[in-house]
């Protein structure tokens, strides 16, 4: 199908992978990619779904016109994305998902020295007692 049928005109895409199907004896953790139109004149939209971490194929089979277009990715923290990114689209200035950027955010808070100790003693708050 060509690629203007399912994605016409998008600017800016959001690439995110998600586990689906935890794993079990007998399959792996699948780990699907979507990828969403994030326009902002409209509401957001899927594109496509790829089985597992194949972007770069994916954008290999868009037309150059259409890579064109491209002028932002929000992606997710796997590195895989940005690679395919910047050698695919390497004009397009890639950017990390705003839950992700929280997340990143939350988890520094909890690495600071005074965050920890406080969690050793959880049912205590204020001044230390005299």
């Amino acid at each position: 199908m060509p690629s203007s049928a399912r994605a016409k005109d998008p600017q800016p895409v959001g690439v995110d992978e998600n586990a689906y199907l935890r794993a079990s004896g007998q399959h792996p953790t699948l780990h699907p990619t979507g990828i969403a139109d994030l326009s902002p004149d409209r509401p957001a939209r899927l594109l496509d779904v790829l089985a597992g971490t194949v972007l770069a194929a994916w954008l290999a089979q868009r037309d150059q016109q259409w890579k064109a277009q491209i002028s932002t990715a929000s992606l997710d923290p796997f590195r895989g994305h940005a690679t395919a990114m910047a050698r695919r689209l390497p004009d397009t200035v890639r950017v990390l998902d705003l839950v992700d950027v929280v997340k990143v955010g939350l988890t520094c808070v909890d690495d600071v020295p005074a965050r920890r100790a406080d969690r050793r003693q959880p049912q205590r708050r204020g001044p230390n007692p005299k």
